[in-house]
């Protein structure tokens, strides 16, 4: 009976012993984790200054060939996928349901062959606005151009939360460097904006966003157009913080980035590209409504509406979807789902009916007009505030109920 006893230690030790050795296989196995393919993207680590790591994702163009250049999109995300897995930069936010990027999949990059960056910050206290981190990107980017056939005229800059303060950020500082900037959500340094007045740049912003205040948008968008310049501003009325999902899946924006140049304001394109006038009443609208020609708008959640210096277009044409509930009305002679016609000027929305395309109403403004674009788009459209108006009050009654 003393046998078992005195091999109870013995066997203890043993499992003991390949217990170790399972963890520490474990181990290996996750240090190896940032690098390994995810999302149908290379995962790398890149050394940036005084030894600091930056772990990054990588998609090339499906046929990438050496003798052709390329443009290349760099992606920065929020605080909450901060870390060092190389996997929480993809693995949500970028436009899709799945791991991946609105930027890299099969259709659209069969229209837009690209690359793609998605670098990964260690935690929020580092961040992308400065520090080891922002300049680690910085020569990242450099990297990325020695080893593919990168056109360095078409560096694409985006961002959201975190990362969309740290695209702002960046523009600021290399003013000549990138071709086109998409912040969302984000917070940029209106005493800045005459130094980054040429670069194309579509903001996004949700207006009752608790952690970002959509004064940051507001102000940045002001000062930009003070300054002379022509930024495009989507604003999501019913928008929260995570709007950029909306923001990716503007059916506009993929075309409209990549038409962007290096130095060429607002260069004029084919491709389903939007043609935007430069400011003034009867900017051609691509959003969810409004009345008297601004339009009936794109589909999806919280659709948004592009408006001119006026407050509404001198008969706009129409997107491809409509608002919900009544957010999103068209002209007079106007149609609700899919908004397939054109607003009728100085219409307030008089026979008009609701769209049907998406959940809420956003506002694009696209002039160079003064004041933000919720201004901008409401000023000209009584019925639109009216029905807004009518909607939330109904919204925050359920919710009172519902308690």
């Amino acid at each position: 009976m003393k046998r078992p006893l005195v091999s109870f230690p013995l066997t203890l030790l043993a499992c003991s012993f390949v217990f170790a050795i399972a963890v520490a296989a474990g181990s290996a196995r996750a240090q190896t984790g940032p690098t390994d393919p995810y999302a149908g993207m290379e995962g790398r680590l890149f050394t940036g200054q005084a030894g600091f790591t930056l772990p990054y994702r990588l998609a090339k163009p499906p046929a990438y060939d050496a003798a052709n250049k390329y443009p290349l999109v760099i992606f920065l995300h929020g605080s909450g996928e901060s870390g060092t897995d190389n996997r929480l930069q993809v693995s949500k936010n970028i436009g899709t349901n799945t791991p991946g990027s609105i930027f890299t999949t099969a259709a659209n990059q069969a229209k837009f062959p690209s690359f793609l960056i998605a670098p990964q910050c260690p935690s929020p206290a580092v961040g992308w606005a400065s520090g080891n981190a922002h300049e680690a990107v910085l020569k990242l980017i450099t990297a990325m151009q020695a080893e593919f056939s990168i056109d360095t005229n078409r560096l694409y800059l985006t961002g959201l939360s975190m990362g969309g303060i740290g695209t702002w950020s960046l523009i600021e500082e290399h003013p000549a460097m990138f071709a086109a900037a998409i912040p969302m959500s984000g917070i940029g340094d209106p005493t800045m904006a005459a130094k980054i007045v040429r670069i194309p740049i579509w903001d996004f912003h949700g207006a009752m966003d608790p952690s970002v205040n959509v004064s940051n948008s507001r102000n940045m968008i002001a000062a930009l157009r003070a300054a002379g310049g022509n930024p495009f501003y989507t604003e999501y009325p019913n928008g929260q913080h995570d709007i950029w999902f909306m923001g990716y899946t503007t059916p506009e924006l993929l075309p409209w980035m990549n038409v962007q140049r290096l130095g060429a304001l607002d260069p004029t394109g084919d491709g389903g590209v939007p043609v935007i006038p430069d400011g003034g009443a009867g900017d051609v609208a691509t959003g969810a409504g409004g009345g008297g020609g601004s339009t009936a708008g794109t589909s999806g959640s919280d659709a948004s509406t592009t408006s001119g210096a006026a407050g509404n277009g001198a008969a706009g044409t129409t997107g491809s979807g409509g608002g919900s509930g009544g957010a999103s009305v068209t002209g007079a002679a106007g149609q609700g789902a899919g908004g397939a016609t054109t607003g009728v000027a100085g219409s307030a929305g008089a026979g008009g009916t609701t769209g049907t395309g998406g959940s809420a109403a956003g506002t694009r403004s696209s002039s160079g007009g003064s004041g933000c674009a919720v201004a901008d788009a409401r000023a000209g459209s009584p019925t639109f505030v009216g029905l807004a108006l009518a909607l939330l009050a109904l919204a925050r009654g359920g919710r009172r109920r519902r308690r």
